[in-house]
C-alpha cells in the first residue's frame, strides 16, 4: 500500500462522513499535515475543515 492511497482513503472517509453530518475531529486533524494550501475544497466547509490555513481556497 501506498501513502497516496491511504491519504486518498481516509480523505474519502472524511468527506463521506462530512455528507452524514458525522464528522470526526481527531481524523481530520491527521490528515491536515498532508493538505497543500493550494488544494481546492468543493465547499466552504469542508475546506475550514480540511485546510491547514485558517482561510479555505473555495472561491
Amino acid at each position: 500500500m501506498q501513502l497516496a492511497d491511504l491519504l486518498a482513503g481516509i480523505t474519502r472517509k472524511i468527506a463521506s462522513d462530512e455528507l452524514n453530518e458525522r464528522v470526526d475531529r481527531g481524523l481530520i486533524a491527521l490528515l491536515r499535515p498532508y493538505m497543500d494550501d493550494d488544494s481546492l475544497c468543493g465547499d466552504e466547509r469542508s475546506g475550514d475543515s480540511l485546510m491547514p490555513s485558517s482561510a479555505s481556497p473555495t472561491g
